[in-house]
C-alpha cells in the first residue's frame, strides 16, 4: 500500500473520479465535444 492511499482526501478524490467517469460515460458525442470546448475556453 502506498503511503497516501489511507488518507481521506485521496479516497474522496478517487471516489469523485470514479463517479465522474460513470456520469460522463452516459453522455453522447455532442456533450463530450461541448465539454472539450469549455475546457479549452472556447465558446
Amino acid at each position: 500500500m502506498a503511503r497516501y492511499e489511507h488518507l481521506p482526501i485521496y479516497k474522496a478524490a478517487l471516489d469523485l473520479t470514479v463517479h465522474m467517469e460513470k456520469v460522463v460515460a452516459g453522455f453522447g458525442c455532442y456533450h463530450t465535444r461541448a465539454g472539450q470546448r469549455v475546457a479549452r475556453g472556447q465558446p
